[in-house]
Order: structure tokens, then sequence, then C-alpha cells
């Protein structure tokens, strides 16, 4: 019988679609054909870069797509069906299946030939490009449309000069000429041209010439033997389009902001250091003395609109301001100066609680059946103190019943986390590795690594009990801090300081092996100078059809308390290895792994992914390495060659489909 209903479904589907079919092609007139397919054919005796790219590009000048298709249905045959209908469920259908028919037009295609062919002329470089198209019915009822592109000899840069009747303005370029998109021998590109645009008005923005802007420039070139001599001028003719530089005026800040606020009345306010801070509330709900230190020009600065953006990021990572508002006004005494407001609105709700409930029941896996529950829930504190910190505290539980006769378990899990955020750094941050490694990333200076940065303290408990087998339970407290800068796309998590506390019991030993159980063990982390860091490296972020993410992770656990206890040695003449009990030993290892995600863009609609995970752990001074500090190590599906006393090296790489698992005896 289920055979029976399987082949009848299939039959049923095949009637729909001839149906379907029939339906879409009867509403055709005379000489009518459905658009079935645009194809691209590209013709260069040279090779293509960014070929992909260019063809993405191309596309988007279509001026007809053919129609889609559901299941194998035209999405036509909706439309047809049911455009004329006015109930419920046909508005339904016309919403989600139905398309507009796209019935063959040739003027349509002759339309497309000339767009793309003005496009790789005038932007792309491509001076002698030649498009025409060619249509062929695939079927009585199907036109496929091919566009035949001879894209010819491309154009490439052969120098580039700047020219600007302002010396000023031309030196500041030329200093940062290294950093421009038009490079000699690179293919001329009308969005290269676009960056350099950008470039140059944020370099002089960032200089003082608040009202430049990218309608200032003027591109010229001459061209022989395919290179093109580019000349880039900077009009400052007209001084209102290009004043002198501006300075920064008064600096005004409205600490508890809404909207609608009269701020022309009379608030109550303080000066600090030349900043103006306003309030309306009975005190100030963030210390203006904490704002300042999120303000980082000053009256009689330089007008820098890169500074402006940091003060933004950096007042909006104050949980209890929902958003961040600067404005600007001319001074009306001295004309290029710049009066600055700013604007901190305030959230309406100083808590923000959340809870939730889960419930999944499974029973046609081949592999497991079971039943699961759980609940969460979380309060959020967005400001604890007139620091501006804020506060977030949370935890779950579920618990998970396998039903499966030859696969019996229950497990519970027990999860609590508590999450304070400072967003400044400690003055100890100067000391902190977080320094070196973050200037070497990025080569920053400290003012700027320390606005940037903020303090992270985290404490948690987990707990997991696989009931009748074994249970685990874990204790950790965290301190560090976490950076991020943006236009390098480069993110730094570092615990610096931190303890962990590790138990777990046995009692089913018939699931593990000496080695597992010895990882086992209970241990104490302890860590004052260096926790672990997590690193994460966005590149080629301007690529549109290559883009890589490096996540790179560092783990060191005992180092300190290892070199202690080798001096101590020394000077006693002892073999000692400290431990915090007669059971529990401090845990000693380095851990080390790497991420790569790379991503290639393939067409409009599809990519190809992929991922390389690579990594291995070490302990040392006599000591294992923790089961939870393995990778992905689990006791169902571990897989060791013999059973050695001493293992104290695990190496994984895992790619996107397998797992290769290799491991060393030392």
């Amino acid at each position: 019988m289920i055979k029976l209903r399987k082949y009848n479904f299939f039959f049923y589907l095949a009637i729909l679609l001839m149906l379907s079919s029939c339906q879409a092609v009867s509403f055709l007139q005379k000489d009518q054909t459905y658009l079935h397919k645009n194809k691209l054919k590209l013709i260069s005796k040279e090779k293509i870069e960014d070929k992909t790219l260019l063809k993405e590009e191309l596309m988007t000048f279509y001026k007809q797509n053919p129609n889609e298709t559901i299941l194998w249905i035209p999405r036509q045959w909706f439309y047809f069906i049911y455009k004329d209908k006015t109930t419920k469920t046909s508005k339904l259908m016309m919403k989600a299946f139905s398309q507009t028919p796209t019935f063959y037009n040739e003027e349509a295609s002759q339309e497309t030939a000339q767009k793309m062919e003005s496009f790789l002329r005038d932007k792309r470089g491509f001076y002698d490009a030649r498009v025409g198209f060619e249509s062929k019915k695939s079927s009585q009822y199907l036109t496929d449309v091919q566009y035949k592109i001879n894209l010819g000899n491309r154009y490439h840069i052969n120098s580039l000069k700047y020219e600007c009747s302002d010396p000023n303005i031309l030196k500041i370029i030329e200093a940062n000429k290294m950093n421009s998109f038009l490079n000699n021998g690179a293919p001329i590109n009308s969005s290269f041209y676009d960056s350099e645009k950008i470039r140059i008005t944020s370099l002089l923005q960032n200089n003082g010439y608040a009202q430049f802007n990218t309608d200032n420039f003027e591109l010229k070139g001459d061209s022989s033997n395919y290179l093109v001599n580019l000349v880039l001028k900077i009009n400052t003719d007209n001084n209102d389009s290009i004043p002198s530089k501006y300075y920064v005026g008064e600096i005004t800040v409205f600490t508890d902001y809404y909207a609608g606020q009269e701020t022309n009345k009379k608030l109550d306010s303080i000066k600090f250091e030349g900043i103006n801070y306003y309030k309306q509330l009975n005190s100030f709900i963030v210390n203006p003395e904490i704002l300042h230190n999120s303000i980082s020009f000053r009256s009689g600065d330089l007008y820098n609109k890169e500074v402006i953006n940091e003060v933004y990021n950096k007042l909006s990572q104050i949980a209890i301001y929902k958003f961040i508002s600067i404005r600007t006004e001319y001074d009306k005494n001295i004309p290029n100066k710049l009066n600055y407001f700013i604007y901190c609105y305030v959230a309406e709700n100083k808590y923000s609680p959340d809870i939730g409930a889960s419930l999944k029941l499974v029973t046609l896996s081949e592999k497991e059946k079971f039943f699961e529950a759980g609940l969460e829930g979380s309060i959020y504190d967005r400001i604890v103190s007139d620091r501006g910190d804020n506060l977030n505290f949370g935890g779950n539980a579920d618990i998970k019943v396998n039903f499966d006769k030859e696969n019996l378990y229950r497990e519970l899990n027990l999860n609590t986390k508590l999450d304070y955020n400072y967003p400044y750094p400690l003055k100890s941050v100067k000391i902190s590795p977080l320094y070196p490694i973050s200037s070497w990333l990025v080569h920053e200076d400290y003012s700027k690594i320390k606005n940037k940065a903020i303090t992270k303290i985290t404490a948690s408990l987990d707990h997991q009990n696989f009931i009748g087998n074994y249970n685990i339970t874990s204790l950790n407290l965290n301190f560090g801090y976490n950076y991020y800068s943006r236009p390098e796309g480069i993110q730094v998590l570092f615990n610096q300081a931190g303890v962990n506390y590790f138990a777990s019991k046995i009692i089913d030993n018939s699931l593990f092996n000496k080695f597992q159980t010895k990882s086992m063990a209970d241990f104490f982390q302890t860590n004052l100078l260096f926790r672990n860091l997590a690193l994460s490296i966005n590149n080629d972020r301007d690529n549109k059809i290559f883009f890589t993410n490096y996540q790179v992770g560092i783990e060191l656990s005992g180092l300190e308390l290892y070199l202690f206890n080798e001096i101590y040695d020394a000077i006693y003449n002892t073999d000692e290895i400290w431990k915090l009990s007669n059971t529990v030993e401090y845990a000693k290892f380095v851990k080390i792994d790497l991420d790569i995600r790379p991503k290639f863009r393939l067409n409009r609609n599809d990519e190809l992914a992929g991922r390389l995970y690579m990594g291995f752990g070490s302990a040392f001074n006599a000591n294992t390495l923790p089961y939870v500090k393995q990778f992905e190590a689990e006791p169902t599906n571990m897989k060791l060659y013999g059973e050695p006393e001493n293992l104290d090296l695990v190496v994984m790489l895992r790619n996107h489909h397998q797992n290769y698992r290799f491991k060393k005896e030392i």
C-alpha cells in the first residue's frame, strides 16, 4: 500500500506538470514565444580579468528575464489561472507563486545589447567592444537568446597625475598617493575611479576640509597602444565649493536626550575641560567624565571626519543609549568653525528581560528517537552604574530523553552565564598583551586601541549529566578585552586572566579507555597574563567575488604556575610538581587552532563555500590534555589506536565533509 501511494504521488505530479505546461502554452498568441534562457558569450584574444564579476555586471542589463519554475511548474501558469479571480486563496496564490509572463521581444534584446556595449566602453575600459545577439527557438514555444560580446583589447593605466590649484590640498594628496586605487598596470575601471574619489574625499575631510565632496573631481586621459595616461584634476576654483580648513568650535553634549526635548530651555549643566554637558534628570545617567573619555576631539582641533565616526562608535557602546546623533552648525562669528551638538538618546527601559521555552520530538530518525524540552531566560541591565557599564545574566536548562531501544540514554544540561561589559579598557591595558598584538595587526597607536577596546568579565557554570553514564561540571571566570577595528575588519577577543575548575564523575567505566579516563580527571586551570586569544580577520572585504575569513585561536594554561614551580624546584633541588590537592591537578597545556572559510561567488544566486579547520593541543610538565580541551572529542565516535599511557598531543584536521583525527605518542 505504501509503494502504491508513492507511485500515485509521482503519477499525479506528472499529470500536474503536463497540464500546467499545456495550460501555459495555450495562453500564447500567434507568433508569441516565452523567453526561455539568456546566455552570455565573451570573446577575447587576451585573458579576461575578473571574468565572473564582469558577467555578473553584464547580466544586470537584461531587459527581459526568463520566467522561473516551482517544482518544474512554470510560474506564469499560476498567473494565468488566478489573475482574474478575487478569492483570498487566489490572491494568496498570485502573491506566493505567480509571475508575470515574459514574452520574447526582439527590441528588448536590442536595447540590452546596446546598454552592455555602452557599459563596456564607458565603464570598464573595453573601448572597442562590440555586442550583438542571436535568438533561437529551443522549442515551438520557447526562445533562447545568446549575447555575443567581442571585448577587444582592454585599456590599462600607464600613469596617474594629480592636478590642483591649491598647493596645500595637492601636498596632502601626493603624500598619500601610495594608497591610490588607480595604480599603474591596472585595467581601466570606473569603480576604481569611484573608489579613488571616495578615498581622496575622506582624506581631505580628515584634514579639515569638511565641505569637500566627490563632485570636485574631473578625470582626463590620453591613450596610446592600449595604455592610458590619467590626469585627475581636483577643482578648487569655486571658493564656495572648497572653503578653507574647518576647525572644531564649541562642543555640547545632551546626556539624557529624548525626542521632543526642549533644549532651548535652561537645563542643568557642567563644563568639563571645555565641553558642556547638559542633563534633564536629577543626576547624570552617565558620568560626564566617562563620556569625556569617549569624545576624542576638542575645541580648536582640525576637523577630522574619521575622529567624528570614532566618537559616534564609542558612545554607541554605552548600552543605556538607544542611539547617538552628532549634528554640526556653522559658528555665527567665525565662518570656518563648526560647533558640535551630541545627542545621546536614552533607552526607554533600564532592564530588558527575555524568556523562552522549546519542545522537540524526533521519531523518524534511524539513529535517534528522542524527546527534548528546554527553558531559557535572561535579564539585561543596560546600565549598572554611572560608569556606563552593563550586565547580562542568563541561563538555560534542557533535558533530552532518547527512547530508542538500542541507544537508551537521558541527558540533562544546565548552564548559567554572567557577562559584565565596561565600554572602556582599564588603564592596565597598556601593559596587557592585547596592546602589542593589536598594534602589530592594525598599526595603531595606544590611544586609538584604547578608544576601541572594551573590558569584559565573564563568569559561567555548566553542568552536563548523561544520567547513568557520566557527568561533567565546569566553573569559569575570565577577565579580558574585546577590540574591533572596522576599516581593517579585524576583531580581537583576548582573555588575559582567569580560572577554570573542571570536575567529572564516571559511572559507566566501559564507555572510556585508559587515555580517556585519565583525560577526564579533575583539574584547575589558572592564567594571569595570557589565557586565550581569538582573532578574526576578514580578507578582501571589497572583493565582490572572492572573500576569506580567517579565525585563529590560542589558549595557554598554567604557564606562570609552571615557571614558578620550576624556579622553586631549582632553588630547593626537588622534583615536586605542584597540585591543588591530591586529586586535583593544575592543568598545563597549549592549544592552537586555525579556521579558514573561503567563499567564491559563482553567479547572482550561487556561492561556493569551503572550510579548513586544523589545530593541535599539547600538555606539558607530565600533564594530560583535559578531555574538554580536546578537539570535538566524544566517547561515542572517538577512535584511538591502542591505549598509550602518556598520550598528550592531539592533532585534528577537518574539512567540510570529513573529520580526520591524528594522534601521536610522545
